[in-house]
């Protein structure tokens, strides 16, 4: 019966007839382990695959984080180049100013010297009743006024030179912004087609403002202006007077120089302001918007359509009370001179 028996399995038939069909208990029952030791591995590779997935945005943000702070820290180390670069330039700006004021201070007093001198000869001549052409003693006084001026006010400037190295010396004082603005105008009329509109009232504009300062400041901007539109066929210059909203002047100074570049925009945006110029310092713009800054007003530069350079100063207003003080205080040296 065995060999029977053995090839009724072999056939699977009789009471091997189950043979012929698997179902899921009997594959469970034969293949269990090979199961139990796939399923160990799908576990295992999607534990590995979540931790390595972990792991990349783990490194990837590090990596964002650190590129990110490397940015940074080149901006910082930038702009703290720049600031460096800035005061430089201001303490070189300073020690400038010291030589410039002492070594000038010598031939101001000599010429006021010598108009003194020349006065009392005149007058003297006139004493002594000596026979003088009354043209040419009219002729000789304008002169000498305005010589005697002339000195006044480069010692002026010269005391404010000097004072550009102690900036913690403050002085409340107002100037008129239109009469600087239209002198500074009818000086570059001479050289380009300069437009002048203002917007504001017709007598005196007065701002917190020393008055060699604002001269400064507005003299440096209509250069800077015409020096830009002097490479196009004709020179033209753009400036208007108006009352911003808060009671403050605005100054607005255009020209219709060649389009300036990204980077040419940047320099003089930036706290470094480098000068594109093949001569001078570069330090023009730089002692303009410190004197602004100085004064609390504001300056920005913006672009037109054409890519122009727009020149915006926003100035206080000087109160009624201030105003008042330095017309008493003009009357006062006034009176003093002509005694």
């Amino acid at each position: 019966m065995s060999s029977i028996e053995k090839l009724s399995e072999q056939l699977r038939i009789g009471s091997y007839e189950y043979l012929r069909h698997w179902t899921l208990k009997r594959t469970w029952d034969i293949f269990w382990p090979v199961f139990f030791v796939i399923f160990i591995l799908i576990i295992a590779l999607l534990t590995h695959g979540w931790m390595t997935e972990k792991t990349v945005q783990k490194r990837t943000h590090q990596l964002r984080r650190s590129l990110v702070n490397q940015r940074l820290a080149e901006r910082k180390a930038q702009k703290r180049a720049e600031r460096i670069e800035f005061l430089e330039k201001r303490s070189l700006v300073g020690q400038l100013s010291s030589i410039v004021a002492h070594e000038l201070n010598t031939p101001l007093a000599a010429i006021q010297n010598i108009t003194y001198m020349l006065r009392s000869r005149i007058d003297s001549a006139l004493e002594n009743n000596t026979s003088v052409d009354s043209d040419e003693l009219e002729s000789i006084e304008e002169q000498l006024e305005s010589i005697e001026t002339q000195a006044l006010k480069a010692g002026k400037i010269v005391d404010k030179v000097r004072s550009y190295s102690k900036p913690n010396q403050q002085r409340k004082t107002v100037s008129d912004l239109l009469r600087a603005a239209k002198e500074a105008c009818e000086v570059y009329a001479k050289k380009a087609d300069v437009k002048f509109e203002n917007h504001c009232k017709s007598g005196p504009v007065y701002v917190h403002f020393d008055e060699i300062e604002l001269e400064l400041v507005v003299h440096n901007l209509l250069k800077n202006a015409f020096e830009a539109s002097s490479t196009e066929q004709k020179s033209m210059i753009f400036c208007s007077l108006k009352y911003s909203t808060d009671n403050s002047v605005v100054l607005t100074i255009t020209d219709n120089g060649s389009p300036l570049t990204k980077a040419a925009f940047d320099n003089i945006t930036s706290q470094s302001r480098v000068s594109t110029k093949a001569h001078g310092l570069g330090l023009g713009l730089d002692i303009v918007c410190s004197l602004i800054e100085k004064n609390e007003g504001k300056i920005a530069f913006t672009l037109s359509k054409t890519r122009s350079l727009i020149t915006t100063i926003t100035l206080r207003s000087a109160d009624r009370e201030l105003i008042s003080a330095s017309q008493s205080a003009a009357s006062a040296v006034l009176k003093n001179t002509s005694a």
